[in-house]
């Protein structure tokens, strides 16, 4: 396992831009490896994907479903597998991030960590749940997950809940 930046308990109220900006920059790492899969998927299937303006069908689908808008749009049809394809790269790229090193990219570039709520590293059992629950922290722009953490004192929304972890300063921040 990867070395844990030194997290500063307590920091939890002082971090709501810095996970907002984690997360914009998360969003686009996701982004950039689901279109690179999409289009390595499309020039072995290229049959099967159609036109490339269907794979820019897809693309859009993928940011909707990111930004929690495709369950709200479509309950049916093909925008189900698109929806949970993002929500599985999505909440698998943090989950493997956060335990290797209890920060995905935008946490890192932000000064930002996850930990346990006694403090400790999470495992991979806390990154699963509290990634879990993006589909609905995320929906309407992370509206439901910004209104759970503006009415939770420790600044959790229901991942970090679920998960028993907070999102803390890096001690070792420049």
């Amino acid at each position: 396992m990867l070395n844990h930046p030194s997290p500063r308990p307590g920091s939890e109220g002082d971090v709501l831009g810095r996970r907002i900006a984690a997360t914009i920059i998360d969003t686009v790492v996701v982004f950039v490896v689901y279109y690179a899969g999409l289009l390595a998927l499309a020039g072995v299937l290229s049959r099967g994907l159609g036109p490339p303006l269907q794979v820019i069908n897809y693309l859009f689908w993928f940011v909707l479903n990111v930004f929690g808008f495709a369950p709200i749009l479509t309950l049916h049809g093909e925008s189900w597998l698109w929806f949970l394809t993002a929500a599985a790269v999505w909440g698998g790229y943090a989950a493997v991030f956060e335990t290797l090193r209890g920060q995905t990219i935008g946490k890192a570039i932000t000064g930002i960590v996850v930990i346990r709520t006694d403090g400790t590293p999470v495992g991979p059992l806390q990154a699963t749940l509290r990634n879990l629950t993006r589909v609905v922290d995320g929906l309407l722009y992370y509206f439901v997950g910004l209104m759970l953490l503006s009415l939770s004192s420790d600044r959790q929304r229901l991942g970090d809940r679920l998960g028993g972890t907070l999102v803390v300063g890096v001690r070792d921040r420049l």
